[in-house]
């Protein structure tokens, strides 16, 4: 069991293993409004799942209500549990934390708080841990092998390969910031004190806020468990100070160890203590450094959190994603409980960091430890979507307290690997965005067969490949990878290669498709991997299935050619294992067996009476007795005390398990071996009898496992399994069952699991797999388009349930298959078609097996129901020929055709076989309505029919047989008139013109003002509403009007004197004159309205005048052309009498 060995900051694993989902999943049983008095903690509701602290709730609030409205629903929500304090969680949420009264269940408090006005959530403040593991004993290991690579002195090729970035000059910046959330960090550690944070805001010891930030003294940091300044307090402070040496140990002084960054900017956070920590307190201090980035500027580019535990906490995600939109990565440990995180979620390295899908990526990096011969490490939780990067964790030397080092395990000493990686990347490239420095770190891994399935791009870390993606290239991406081939390692792993061809990359991607009969099927992107990479594990595939694989390589949107694509199938699985209870014939093997003296975590070989096999590998002479609980068959290490389930690729592999845990046969108890029996029957049995448990002082357990020759049967028998601690009796700790050379299959009894019990016994039989799903369905039917369609896939053989899918191709347009029943249904869309895919059925067997088919589906443009399309019928013209056909969809011609109601306009008939109306009418007529009906010629007869009409109307003529003269200037109008047709006619003239100055309206007005005398001739043609016309020629003459003649006054005369105050004027003829127009006037000049019509008369008598006084005047003469004034325009003069 993982734990019994542990530091005292370690997890507590069953943390690790349980998912709390937000209040209104959890809480769906309780009630939704509070009882009239809160009951007490002893079971008014639903505990919590994982630790919390008691009397302690963490609320959230609507963000977006009103200061009024907020602090009314603050109030509403303390007063509905009856809180007895509340306290912000941040200066940067919209939460408290409440306390309780003391004996108020905190499960009551939540599901009180569901129905509170304004509150978003409700959650517990969940206690998380540290995520190390420190070796049993502790040891130095390789030294830094995770700062090793290919090309340093000493060289790992798994190591991070930050030894070969620094000499190439890359060592870090200080204007580069990683925040570390943990325990406290020893500041004036001397390989740490240089890169340690000083807070130019703050003064230290004065105990003032300088900074105004809320904190006072945060000199380094701050201290959230006790809060203060102080975040250094004693050794206990190792995790953090460990973390901090791997991030930015000081490089290059000759001293101790050399971080991944020789120079960087760390501030400390510890909310860890003893206990643990409170998502309370992990919020403040996410919180403190989003914001210390704005505060400040900081270039604060990641969080380092090597912790984990409790359940979902939407607090502390909403802390995340603040962190993330202020481009701030949450890089955190992937857990220790050797679980997988795609099916049982571990946080924080869990959340999703993308603000609820709006940022567009993910600020959350997640990372499992790998040992120093790139294995995944025993301990680490993986998750092939949800755990992003492989990093060195095991046996990692780095800063403790005092000054000193240590050596430490766990995927919390992976974390800082990354979270330095990332700082790197940003010192060499202070510009790049936090979305970009996430892919560079995820997208550049190394491929690495143990992470197959394991991780996202199924690679570690290599800061080397990081940097290549943090910097722009310098020159243009070039060459294509070539000479890609594939080979099947396992049942579920396909192994690529190829030459790297391609200069100036930064990067290469993967893609996967099924191999089909014609090729390969539709490819998808599996992985992004480092430059220069030239193979790649896919995992976690179908057993006995043909793949295509390709890839090509990257720089930036520039790609490379697609390689060839290799086909290769997985592996046929061995036969299994079942394991099943049996009658327990326990065998004493110290009657006739070797005692052998082991101490802890040993292991001794010993040869087998006759060569066994298991999962049908190579047969071995050879068998591995472990102290801890376990054979391994052959070859490798069986030494490991860290109890995995079954499967893991990981060491130990090829073994047999009656009861894998941390044991120590050296602290007292026995280990026996005897051969039982003659040949063809022998048996071998281990007994490992009275061996303590390590963690369990006083503690003795007695098993033991039996090969047997003549069945190859294994069997586990148990005489004493208890051993008086609930976490370890019958098995709570240990793992039980067989596993595979490769780690690829094997049957579990039990993992962690108190499955056992005094005298049982498991026999393990190897039995014949199932053979592969065959789908059986011959054919698939022709499908009709626009009508439904249903047919079953069948399949035999394999382990039903099977899963089903289109491998290749797709269904016809409107048609898909259900992945659980397999029926493919739906509506074909219009278009007929003839579709070719691939379906594929997926077995229940672990592995799971496949079973493919080819169809092909005919859509056919079948009978759509009848329809008569004919919208409407032309108007008919008396005594013209007619001739309209009726037009119809659908069914099956041809068509009959019938009038089945009414009747058509005399003269007019309906042709039953071409639908064709003809004829001429006789007599004009608006008919009424009439129904027309069809019928199709198919065996289900269909008809259809439709309301029709014709009207019939006499022929259109143009009445107006000719037009008036004009004259120019004179305003004309005349109106054309026609007879016959229907409504109202349209007129338009449609050759010559009409004269200038005059226009035809469309309904038949010509009218305006002539202005050039002559003769216009043109045609005129008028339309009924039904579409009749008629047309006629005509023509108008202009005749042009002369202007009146010239003429003279007369009296008085020009310059008169002394004229009568009611003098006369009188003035000659003029030709072409209609009439006649005076002025008089003080002035030479007429007035505005000033002229006086006469008529025809030639004089006027004025009435009295002023006396003495002059006068001008004028005459004009006037027609319809125009004017022309008296005395060629000359005003003649008079002066009146006194």
């Amino acid at each position: 069991m993982i734990g019994s060995k542990l530091r005292n900051v370690s997890i507590a694993l069953a943390a690790w293993t349980l998912a709390v989902p937000l209040v209104g999943a959890h809480w769906a049983s309780a009630a939704s409004a509070p009882s009239a008095a809160p009951p007490a903690a002893s079971g008014a509701a639903t505990k919590p799942d994982a630790p919390f602290v008691e009397g302690e709730i963490l609320v959230g609030f609507d963000p977006v209500a009103s200061p009024l409205t907020s602090a009314a629903n603050r109030a509403g929500a303390r007063q509905r549990i009856k809180a007895r304090s509340a306290s912000p969680m941040s200066t940067l949420s919209q939460a408290e934390r409440l306390v309780l009264d003391p004996g108020v269940s905190t499960a009551w408090a939540i599901a009180a708080l569901k129905a509170a006005p304004g509150v978003r959530y409700a959650e517990p403040n969940y206690i998380v841990q540290a995520n190390a593991t420190s070796n049993d004993p502790m040891y130095t290991g390789n030294n830094l092998w995770g700062m090793y690579g290919d090309a340093t002195t000493p060289a790992n090729t798994f190591g991070s390969h930050a030894g070969e970035a620094w000499a190439n000059g890359t060592t870090g910046s200080s204007n580069i910031v990683i925040g570390v959330i943990d325990e406290g960090i020893q500041v004036l550690h001397p390989d740490l004190a240089a890169n340690i944070w000083t807070n130019p805001g703050e003064i230290a010891g004065n105990g003032i806020d300088d900074d105004g930030n809320g904190y006072i003294d945060d000199v380094n940091g701050y201290d959230f468990v006790n809060n203060d300044g102080s975040v250094y307090d004693s050794t206990a402070d190792d995790h953090a100070t460990h973390v901090a040496g791997t991030i930015g140990g000081v490089g290059g002084n000759g001293i101790g160890v050399a971080g991944v960054n020789w120079n960087v900017t760390m501030i400390s956070a510890k909310f860890l203590g003893a206990s643990g920590g409170t998502i309370a307190d992990a919020v403040r201090a996410v919180d403190y450094f989003n914001d210390l980035k704005t505060r400040y500027g900081l270039n604060l580019v990641a969080t380092s959190n090597s912790w984990g535990g409790g359940g979902f906490s939407q607090s502390l995600l909403d802390a995340i994603n603040r962190g993330g939109d202020r481009g701030i990565l949450f890089v955190a440990a992937a857990g220790n409980s050797t679980s997988n995180n795609d099916s049982a979620s571990s946080y924080p390295s869990n959340y999703q960091c993308t603000n609820n899908a709006t940022r567009g990526w993910d600020c959350v990096i997640a990372v499992a430890a790998i040992q120093s011969n790139g294995d995944l490490a025993g301990f680490s939780s993986f998750g092939a979507t949800t755990v992003d990067i492989g990093a060195p964790g095991v046996s990692i030397v780095s800063t403790v307290p005092d000054g000193t080092y240590a050596s430490y395990s766990g995927t919390s000493m992976a974390t800082p690997h990354v979270s330095g990686a990332v700082a790197l990347c940003a010192s060499a490239n202070p510009s790049i965005s936090a979305r970009d420095l996430r892919a560079a770190v995820v997208e550049s891994t190394v491929p690495t067969q143990s992470l197959a399935a394991k991780v996202v791009n199924a690679g570690r870390l290599d800061v080397t490949a990081v940097l290549k993606r943090c910097v722009a290239p310098t020159g243009a991406l070039a060459g294509d990878p070539t000479g890609l081939t594939a080979t099947a390692l396992s049942p579920s792993t396909i192994r690529i290669d190829w030459s790297d061809g391609a200069t100036n990359e930064t990067g290469y991607e993967v893609q996967q498709a099924l191999s089909t009969a014609g090729g390969c099927g539709t490819f998808a992107t599996i992985a992004k991997v480092a430059a220069n990479a030239t193979q790649f594990w896919s995992g976690n595939l179908a057993a006995t299935t043909p793949y295509c694989l390709r890839v090509r390589a990257t720089q930036g949107a520039s790609t490379t050619t697609w390689s060839n694509a290799a086909s290769e199938t997985t592996l046929t699985p061995p036969t299994p294992y079942s394991c099943n209870s049996t009658t327990s014939a326990w065998i004493d093997p110290r009657v006739a067996g070797t005692l052998y003296t082991l101490s802890d975590d040993s292991a001794v070989t010993v040869t087998l009476p006759w060569a066994f096999s298991i999962y049908g590998g190579a047969a071995s002479t050879t068998l591995q007795i472990s102290s801890n609980g376990y054979v391994r068959f052959g070859t490798g290490t069986a030494t490991s005390y860290s109890n995995t389930p079954i499967v893991d690729p990981t060491d130990p592999n090829a073994y047999a398990a009656p009861w894998f845990d941390d044991l120590n046969p050296g602290a007292g108890g026995e280990v026996w071996a005897s051969e039982i029996g003659s040949a063809p029957t022998r048996q071998y049995v281990v007994a490992w009898i009275g061996v303590p448990i390590y963690s369990v002082t006083g503690s003795a357990i007695t098993f033991e496992v039996v090969l047997d020759e003549s069945t190859g049967n294994i069997t586990f028998q148990y005489l004493d399994t208890v051993v008086g601690s609930v976490s370890y009796d019958r098995g709570a700790s240990a793992t039980v069952g067989i596993e595979d050379p490769a780690g690829a299959f094997g049957t579990q009894v039990s993992y962690n699991s108190a499955k056992l019990s005094d005298g049982a016994a498991y026999r393990c039989t190897q039995v014949a797999s199932p053979p592969p799903p065959q789908v059986t369905t011959a054919s698939l039917p022709v499908a009709t388009r626009g009508v439904a369609y249903s047919q079953t896939l069948a399949g035999t053989a394999g382990t039903t349930p099977y899963t089903w899918s289109v491998s290749s191709g797709s269904l016809p347009a409107g048609l898909s298959l259900n992945a659980t029943s397999g029926v493919i249904s739906g509506t074909p869309s219009p278009t007929a078609t003839t579709t070719s895919f691939t379906v594929s059925a997926v077995d229940a067997t672990s592995p799971a097996q496949r079973g493919s088919k080819s169809f092909t589906v005919t859509v056919a443009a079948a009978a759509d129901p009848v329809s008569i399309t004919t919208a409407s019928l032309a108007a008919a013209t008396r005594g013209v020929a007619y001739n309209q056909t009726l037009q119809a969809s659908g069914g099956t011609p041809t068509y009959a055709w019938s009038v089945v109601a009414g009747s058509l306009p005399g003269g007019l008939v309906l042709d039953p076989s071409s639908g064709v109306i003809s004829g001429t009418p006789a007599v004009a007529s608006t008919s009424g309505s009439f129904t027309v009906g069809m019928t199709d010629s198919s065996a289900t007869v269909q008809s259809a029919t439709k309301v029709l009409s014709i009207d019939v109307a006499d022929l259109v003529s143009v009445n107006t047989t000719t037009l008036a003269n004009a004259t120019t200037t004179v305003l004309y109008s005349s109106t054309l008139t026609a007879s016959g047709g229907t409504g109202t006619f349209t007129w338009a003239v449609t050759a010559g013109s009409v004269p200038a100055g005059l226009t035809l309206s469309s309904t038949g007005l010509i009218s305006g003002t002539p202005t050039t005398a002559g003769t216009s001739s043109f045609t005129v043609r008028t339309t009924d509403t039904a579409g009749r016309t008629a047309g006629r020629a005509l023509s108008i003459t202009v005749v042009k009007v002369n202007l009146p003649g010239a003429f003279a006054k007369s009296s008085p005369t020009n310059s008169a004197t002394k004229v009568s105050r009611t003098p006369t004027l009188s003035w000659a003829a003029s030709n072409n004159a209609t009439g006649y127009e005076y002025c008089i006037s003080t002035t030479a000049s007429c007035p505005i309205g000033g002229w006086v019509s006469v008529g025809t008369s030639r004089s006027v008598t004025l009435t009295s005048r002023a006396a003495n006084t002059a006068y001008w005047w004028q005459a004009r003469a006037i027609n319809t052309g125009g004017t022309t004034l008296a005395n060629a325009g000359t005003w003649w003069k008079f002066t009146t009498t006194r």
